[in-house]
């Protein structure tokens, strides 16, 4: 093999711009040209002596030894070409690729050296080999299945593939793809993955099923894609478990199919609004009963059901409507049906919030309250009626009974007192019958109130003479406490009057209220059922309204009063509900 030649002085080698050695067998530099004592940091004169292990860097596989084995093959004619890492005069690495040839120089055969720099070569591996750890790491830790596919075999899957399929990442190597699907989804997945490989272009993302070792079956959502793998067409997939998901959304519309069974049964109307969107997402059939018109028009014009809307009514109502986003929502008006028809609603609804805060939702509930607006327009007629007839009774009668016992007072005869006692009895009556048509209006002033005190004080204001009170309870009622006063007034006068001065008269506690009961005769069985009718009484001075007035108070807070034996033998009332 004829050995090459290079000159060592002379233009030509000192111009050549790639740094150049000039060895012996040994490892020893010879002779280098300007462009080594420009990389490198050494003048010429001390690289001359130098040793090839001064100039690397000493990292396997970047040693003397391996050098020198490098040189011996150059000398023996092999040209020997490889990359090394060198290391300059300040110690900084210099990757290189050298050229070993052997060459006569003056006269000896030695190598010579070339070195091309392949710095940028190397950052540029060293940028990908960081992205491919990076990208190996993520797919690694991926909480999602990925897969590469080639000659529908699965020839790469990550741990979370592994954990979603319940087998060994072992076990999933060169596997047919297709024994992972669930077998409905095979020829679908196989069909797609055909059309991909002769480049056509199927849907990259759908939903499959999945088996597990198991048997078992989970939901994905199967993301693929082509690629090249070891220089072969492949396919790259991601497989997500939406089984959770697929749970959530099934139970949604269980959930949503026995809301609407529910709703669709109601006579109040039910109602869902989108406010972004500005659309009824959902209104029941009893839309059409109340309003007189089809749902379906909601669903095109959601603000419709306003044009119906009582003209008097509908400007409060579309300025409440502007507020629904802020809070609850509660509103009553009239509606006019197509027919002319006149209907109260009480229309109430609610803003639902996403987990962000944002409103996304508002659901409502109109009730169709025609029925109970006429019977509250009743009942103020009956108030009025009342009002007037109580001052009827109140002046027109009590006036002219005052003239007459004025009169009585001048009149002196035998039948005076007789007299006396009947107009006595008839403001009596009329105190009553004011009494009673007060107790028959509702109650505004609840207050806790202890029942042991109340009953001492309305005990003082009874004429007792020689009766007696025990109070056996300490309960605390919630009462109106002039009514309740009226109430305990009335049962003490009543055991007094009927059973005489000495009756002692007990008030008790009951699970959920108390008693008030005497010692005295009790009522004869054929009077216990009419003890609570108006005007009933076995006392020939007595009016017959003071049990009943008991009965309306007791009912007016929502107890109930009942007769029966006392355990003394005399009558006990029991009122229940009383807490």
């Amino acid at each position: 093999m004829s050995d090459n030649r290079v000159p060592l002085d002379g233009n030509i080698f000192h111009s050549i711009a790639d740094p150049i050695y000039v060895l012996d067998g040994t490892g020893e530099i010879l002779d280098v040209n300007e462009a080594a004592t420009e990389r490198y940091g050494y003048s010429r004169e001390e690289f001359r002596g130098m040793d090839v292990a001064d100039v690397s860097s000493g990292e396997p596989p970047y040693t003397r030894s391996n050098a020198i084995g490098r040189i011996e093959e150059a000398l023996k004619g092999t040209p020997q070409v490889f990359e090394w890492q060198g290391a300059d005069s300040d110690g900084n690495a210099c990757w290189e690729e050298m050229s070993l040839c052997r060459a006569p120089v003056d006269g000896e055969p030695r190598v010579v050296a070339t070195l091309s720099s392949i710095e940028e070569r190397k950052r540029t591996e060293r940028t990908l080999e960081e992205e491919r750890e990076r990208h190996s790491s993520l797919v690694e830790q991926s909480p999602d299945g990925i897969v590469i596919v080639q000659d529908r075999e699965l020839k790469f899957v990550n741990p979370a593939l592994a954990d979603l399929t319940g087998r060994p990442e072992s076990a999933l190597h060169g596997l047919p793809f297709d024994e992972i699907i669930a077998p409905e989804d095979r020829e679908l997945v196989r069909e797609r993955y055909e059309k991909r490989i002769r480049g056509e272009n199927p849907p990259e993302q759908y939903e499959i099923e999945v088996l597990t070792a198991d048997d078992e079956r989970r939901y994905v959502d199967l993301t693929v894609s082509s690629i090249t793998y070891r220089g072969e067409p492949a396919t790259l997939a991601t497989f997500t478990d939406i089984t959770e998901r697929k749970r959530i959304e099934q139970d949604l519309r269980n959930r949503e199919a026995k809301f609407r069974i529910l709703a669709e049964n109601l006579d109040t109307v039910v109602w869902m609004y989108d406010p972004e969107a500005d659309q009824i997402v959902y209104v029941n059939s009893a839309y059409k009963d109340v309003w007189g018109q089809p749902r379906e028009s909601l669903y095109d014009h959601p603000r419709a059901y306003v044009d119906n809307i009582h003209p008097e009514d509908r400007d409060s109502v579309r300025e409440a409507l502007s507020t629904q986003e802020t809070g609850e929502y509660s509103e009553e008006y009239r509606v006019v049906r197509p027919d002319g028809a006149v209907r109260w609603i009480s229309d109430y609804a609610v803003p639902v919030h996403s987990d962000d805060g944002e409103v996304f939702q508002i659901v409502g509930i109109a009730e169709d309250i025609t029925d109970r607006k006429r019977h509250e327009q009743e009942l103020q007629r009956q108030n009025q009626r009342l009002e007037k007839f109580m001052s009827v009774v109140s002046h027109d009668l009590r006036n002219p009974l005052t003239v007459a016992k004025g009169r009585l007072a001048l009149i002196e005869d035998e039948q005076t007192e007789v007299i006396d006692q009947n107009l006595e009895r008839m403001e009596a009556i009329i105190d009553d019958i004011l009494t009673l048509a007060r107790q028959g209006q509702s109650i505004d002033g609840i207050e806790p109130i202890q029942l042991r005190e109340v009953a001492k004080q309305c005990w003082s204001h009874v004429a007792t003479s020689e009766a007696t009170l025990i109070v056996e309870s300490s309960a605390t009622l919630h009462a109106d406490p002039e009514r309740l006063r009226q109430l305990l007034e009335n049962l003490f006068r009543n055991g007094i009057e009927h059973t005489g001065d000495g009756v002692t008269i007990r008030l008790g506690p009951l699970p959920d209220g108390f008693y008030v009961a005497d010692d005295g005769p009790g009522i004869p069985e054929a009077d216990q059922e009419r003890v609570f009718e108006y005007g009933f009484t076995t006392n020939e001075r007595g009016t017959g309204f003071g049990l009943n007035i008991v009965e309306e108070i007791a009912h007016a807070h929502g107890w109930t009063v009942d007769m029966t034996d006392s355990a003394e033998g005399g009558v006990r009332f029991e009122f229940a509900g009383a807490k």
